[in-house]
């Protein structure tokens, strides 16, 4: 029944007139005018208003046609209603389901379901009702038999025409990096996949694989060479004659290949790593050790592509292959990459040595790693958006992937570990933390190349000492012959497995089932691999999530903002996106994002991090490379676009930009303007400047830039001077460091401190761990005048490339200002720091026996009480005796005072200890816990008042206050389970005696 319409509601009016309005815009067809007025069509009115007029803008573009309807009442409002009709084309529409299709990998059948409901849709009718032709399926491909299964050759041509158009600019050669590796197809059988994979070499672009060809059969192809016929006789081409991308030649090489080590042992015909000639850079032979292939710590002569083409080393070799068609140095181009050889094989290695190994080699107690997991899980809500996978627990270590083990190498490892291991376990640690964060970074390979490879070295050598010769593995060798390969690719990212790794898990994914999975995968690649052209666009720097509670600062405004991004990245006000290290040197926390109120400019509100502290000093100080802790956080605090003093030999012919050195420590950043310090083109960042005015000296320039960042302006007109050397101020842009930096090289480019390593203070022994090798020769320590502690030295640079001379621009006067540390002084400072450890070490055993000695004093006068309860117990009555006493509270508390001072190492050991103390063997076999039992029942001792005294003696114990009634329980019932072998064993003990008292009688008898 309908309701009267004088007894509607408002909100029941305002439905009926929606349903009105939608019935009216169905009935319409496309109008040619613009503008329609339609009367009296039949609308409700009511007391809350008469509609008299309906008005319909059209309002056309090219996709989107908007329909405005206004109806005009005679109340104060009028209702708007907005419809949006979309006039996309059938071929828009059938190239969004293809992609939706693809990008979701979505069945064919769902697909095909699904087009067969739209094309009953009179909209859809033109939509094709198969999804083969939505996808444009390949139906036939070209396959061939290789033993034991089959090949499908899909070449480089979609692949590489895809990549390059997502270049910026097209080089003249290009370079690829090739990837050949299995990957089982299910769990149920041996089926499996091996693609060739291949990836262009550049920078410049998110890295994205292709897949030039695919195997699959039941196990890995019987001869290698068969299974890279195609790939070879394509490159061969393509070295020859180029590759045409529109009309245009490109010279085409291969960088490398990328492989883990039984597919590079696979592909190139040589021993697989369990072999004694494996290595492929040297000429290392292996020796068999506790049923193992071990390696030496040291470096064998080296491979050249020569020796390997002539097969020098026939130990080295099984066969030849086919890629020595290519004409490559494949000692060289087969490089020992990232994610196999240190996350996978030394960072594996070390988690199951600590967490399965023997305990000789330092393993883990279960406390330990209680304690460790716990920490990894708290890691969870600190770790920032941009990784992947948050940390799990040391219980799942079986099931940690590559990249958490690249994270616990380079992040949390360093901060978790160091309370769990000895000193000379983490130095050794952070060693390979160290030199795997050097080279994982364009800017600091540059400089500290040398001295990465120098830890590693540090690290092989030490690794038989401290986890035995048996675990001196391939991939422990390996790490000697990383720089090699650092020098020919780049950094570590440049040429790891990850890309390749995440490509062949969604070629598995592609399979939909178990009938010809390689026609099924084939086909899939070719639909993919004809829509992935298109160029991707890089996201500029915006913000989003508008608030307006957060805290704001005199001269901020809103809109404020939550969330910043830059590019793939982004830094955030909340706790796992907040920190940010600045290219000035400062740790901030970010609160919010604000607008400035005079020019509307973007804002950060922060907090700066004070008292930054190294997170290690081993083997050097943690906050040149921008990683620190600290002790507290400042006030609020505003960051812009920032004045600085800036020498007049950084700033650009043009006066537009100038360089900016790219140290972590802010006292290097000032020590670098204050002596103009030569620019590294390399190295060094531009940013744009505004200059301010110039100044004749440092000092001068310096004294005014608190009025510069407090005006923004000093004089208008900037006098030039080219005959003198003067500083000047500049206002950069951007120099807030995005996380898009802080992630991928987060491990910035500063050099590193030659701080002497208190050894003293990590280690308490008498013998100082070995510790891993200084700084290279061209850091020194700057002492400077006065008598300043050790933990205030500072770092200086000489400037001096680790291969080139020092630049001829250097200043003289400056140089002379750098003091090298002698070995005396080198002495004193390790001496001082060993008496200044050895002195806290004193000062806490002198005040535990302080403690000890005044416990014992209150407790002596109540050693009467051990008279006055005839300890221990021999029999019944006595123990009935003392359960009459301790019917009084004053009684048990002095009993329970008295048995606290018996302690023990722990609860089980406490708990041990008073009931040996109370009880004789003689009355314990005649109690039990529990007192229940069918042969020879014993008193039940969970009845006795005495357990609650025992209970409370034990939880007086410092070490065992947390100790559960269930602990306590388990450990007194198998104590008194234990008393008849205690007698057995005394027994024993009183006969052997008597046996060893008779003997010498006996033999003064019998002579």
């Amino acid at each position: 029944m309908t309701k009267i319409k004088y007894h509607l509601s408002k909100r029941q009016f305002r439905r009926r007139v929606s349903q009105r309005v939608s019935a009216v815009i169905n009935a319409l067809r496309q109008p040619k005018g613009k503008n329609i007025v339609l009367s009296q069509v039949g609308l409700p009115t009511s007391d809350h208003g008469h509609i008299s007029e309906l008005t319909l803008n059209f309002n056309t573009s090219d996709e989107w046609s908007t329909t405005e309807i206004t109806l005009n009442t005679t109340s104060t409002k009028a209702i708007k209603v907005s419809v949006q009709k979309n006039t996309r084309t059938t071929e828009d529409i059938k190239e969004q389901l293809r992609i939706w299709s693809l990008n979701n990998n979505v069945s064919q059948i769902a697909t095909s379901e699904l087009l067969k409901n739209l094309k009953s849709h009179e909209c859809f009718r033109t939509l094709p009702a198969d999804s083969r032709s939505l996808r444009k399926t390949q139906r036939v491909f070209q396959s061939r038999i290789v033993k034991p299964g089959n090949y499908v050759h899909l070449g480089f041509t979609n692949g590489l025409t895809a990549e390059i158009s997502k270049l910026e600019n097209i080089p003249k050669v290009i370079s690829v990096l090739v990837n050949v590796d299995g990957i089982p197809i299910s769990n149920s059988s041996k089926s499996e996949f091996w693609p060739v994979l291949c990836m262009l070499d550049s920078p410049s672009f998110v890295k994205k694989p292709f897949c030039v060809g695919i195997y699959h059969g039941v196990g890995k192809p019987e001869n290698q060479n068969e299974f890279l016929t195609d790939f070879v006789a394509e490159v061969k081409q393509l070295q020859t004659s180029g590759f045409d991308y529109q009309g245009q030649k490109i010279g085409f090489e291969i960088k490398g290949f990328i492989c883990d080590s039984p597919a590079r042992a696979f592909i190139t015909c040589t021993k697989y790593h369990a072999g004694y000639s494996s290595c492929g850079k040297c000429t290392q032979v292996g020796e068999r050790y506790q049923n193992r292939t071990v390696f030496s710590s040291k470096l064998a002569s080296k491979r050249t592509g020569d020796s390997f083409s002539n097969q020098v080393d026939e130990d080295h070799h099984r066969g030849t292959t086919i890629l020595s068609e290519l004409k490559l140095d494949l000692v060289q181009k087969v490089p020992f990459e990232f994610m196999h050889l240190i996350c996978l094989g030394v960072t594996r290695k070390l988690l199951n040595l600590w967490v399965f190994g023997k305990p000789k080699y330092h393993k883990f107690s279960g406390h330990v790693i209680s304690n460790l997991s716990r920490d990894l899980v708290k890691q969870r809500f600190l770790t920032p958006s941009e990784f992947n996978r948050k940390p799990r627990s040391l219980i799942e270590l079986a099931r940690w992937k590559a990249t958490e083990y690249r994270q616990f190498l380079l992040y949390i490892g360093p901060v978790i570990l160091q309370n769990y291991i000895p000193a000379k376990y983490f130095y050794h640690f952070t060693s390979l933390h160290l030199a795997v964060f050097i080279l994982s970074n364009d800017e600091l390979l540059n400089r500290h190349r040398k001295y990465a490879n120098s830890l590693l070295e540090f690290f092989v050598q030490q690794f038989t000492s401290l986890y035995g010769k048996e675990n001196l593995s391939y991939n422990i060798h390996g790490l000697l012959h990383v720089e090699d390969d650092v020098k020919n690719f780049g950094n570590l990212n440049r040429y790891s497995a990850f890309p390749f790794e995440n490509h062949l898990g969604q070629i598995k994914n592609l399979v939909k089932g178990g009938n010809r999975p390689l026609s099924q995968v084939c086909r899939r690649i070719c639909e993919r691999e004809r829509y992935r052209g298109t160029p991707s666009t890089q996201r500029n720097k915006n913000v989003n999530q508008s608030r307006n509670f957060a805290p704001l600062l005199p001269g901020l405004i809103s809109p404020q903002y939550q969330k910043i991004t830059f590019g793939s990245s982004f830094l955030q006000s909340d706790s796992k996106n907040c920190y940010c290290l600045l290219k000035t040197g400062e740790l901030i926390k970010i609160v919010n994002f604000a607008t400035r109120e005079n020019d509307q400019s973007l804002c950060v509100v922060g907090r700066l991090c004070r008292d930054l502290l190294p997170l290690y000093t081993v083997p050097c100080d943690s906050r040149e490379f921008g990683i620190y802790k600290f002790k507290r956080l400042g006030d609020l605090k505003v960051w812009e676009a920032e004045v600085a003093v800036i020498p007049v030999q950084w700033i650009s012919k043009d006066l537009t930009k100038g360089w900016w050195p790219p140290y972590m420590s802010s006292t290097k950043i000032t020590t670098s303007v204050a002596r103009k310090q030569p620019v590294d083109s390399k190295n060094w960042r531009q940013h744009e400047i505004r200059i301010f005015k110039q100044f004749y000296t440092y000092s001068e320039a310096n004294s005014h830039l608190g009025q510069a960042e407090d005006t923004s302006n000093l004089e208008s007109e900037y006098e030039s001077s080219n005959d003198k050397r003067n500083n000047r101020k500049r206002k950069t842009k951007g120099r807030l460091a995005s996380k898009g930096d802080s992630d991928s090289s987060s491990d910035e480019q500063s050099t590193p401190k030659n701080c002497q390593p208190k050894t003293s203070s990590l280690n308490v022994s008498n013998s100082p761990p070995l510790l891993p090798p200084t700084i290279p020769q061209y850091l020194s320590l700057n002492i400077g005048s006065g008598n300043a502690l050790p933990s205030q030295l500072c770092l200086t640079n000489n400037y001096e490339d680790e291969i080139g001379q020092p630049s001829p621009n250097t200043d003289n006067s400056a140089a002379g200002n750098f003091t090298v540390v002698t070995s005396f002084e080198d002495y004193v400072i390790n001496s001082l720091e060993r008496i200044h450890e050895k002195l806290d070490l004193h000062t806490e055993l002198i005040m535990n026996l302080t403690k000890i000695s005044q416990v014992r004093k209150d407790l002596r006068p109540n050693l009467a009480l051990k008279a006055q309860f005839n300890f221990p117990l021999e029999n019944m009555e006595a123990l009935d005796q003392l359960e009459g006493r301790l019917v009084s509270d004053e009684c048990q508390a002095q009993l329970v005072e008295f048995l606290s001072v018996i302690g023990g190492s722990d609860y089980k050991d406490n708990v041990s200890r008073i009931l040996h103390h109370v009880f004789a063997d003689t009355l314990a076999i005649q109690i039990a816990w529990e007192g229940i039992r069918k042969v020879n029942p014993k008193r039940a001792f969970k009845e006795l008042r005495f357990k609650n005294i025992l209970f409370d003696a034990v939880r007086m114990n410092p070490i065992c206050t947390k100790a559960t009634d269930k602990e306590m329980k388990e450990r007194g019932a198998s104590w008194f389970q234990h008393a008849s072998d205690r007698m057995r064993v005394a027994e024993m003990k009183r006969l052997k005696g008597q046996a060893g008292d008779a003997t010498p009688e006996s033999t003064e008898t019998t002579n």
